[in-house]
């Protein structure tokens, strides 16, 4: 018998969702650890591009005027607690630093984040699973968060 995840549980064209730990090496070059691949267990994704404004006007100006300082970005997987989920439970635990590769339909989705979380949930109608949540961290010369 094959264990299968139902069709409703699945995104739409979530074809792959890799998270690839990363470690400072020497001069504080990133070094890649082994990727768990997680797509048919994710259960709902979110990735947030943030813009950090600042209010920058006159001195004698009542209208707000939001102007760009920064770039952010944050997301966040919900998975299905199950025995297969483990090696990645495994490799989260195990390090700070991720590149979380994701690929919809035909758009890739390559980001460099911090875990900040990982909750696990035992929820009702036995649908346990656990949060992943990431932070944007920027390495030199690289950009945190690309969609193409």
């Amino acid at each position: 018998m094959s264990d299968s995840v139902v069709p409703y549980l699945l995104g739409k064209h979530l074809t792959s969702v890799s998270f690839t730990p990363q470690s400072f090496g020497s001069g504080g070059v990133l070094t890649p650890g082994t990727s768990a691949t997680i797509h048919a267990l994710v259960v709902d994704f979110d990735v947030d591009p943030i813009t950090e404004t600042e209010d920058i006007r006159g001195v004698n100006s009542e209208n707000a005027n939001a102007v760009p300082v920064g770039y952010d970005g944050e997301m966040s997987f919900e998975i299905l607690l199950r025995s297969d989920a483990n090696a990645l439970l495994v490799t989260l635990w195990g390090s700070d630093f991720f590149v979380v590769a994701v690929i919809i339909g035909a758009n890739t989705i390559t980001f460099y984040g911090v875990m900040t979380s990982a909750p696990v949930k035992v929820g009702s109608h036995g649908r346990n699973t656990y949060r992943v949540r990431l932070k944007q961290f920027a390495p030199t010369g690289v950009s945190p968060l690309v969609i193409a």
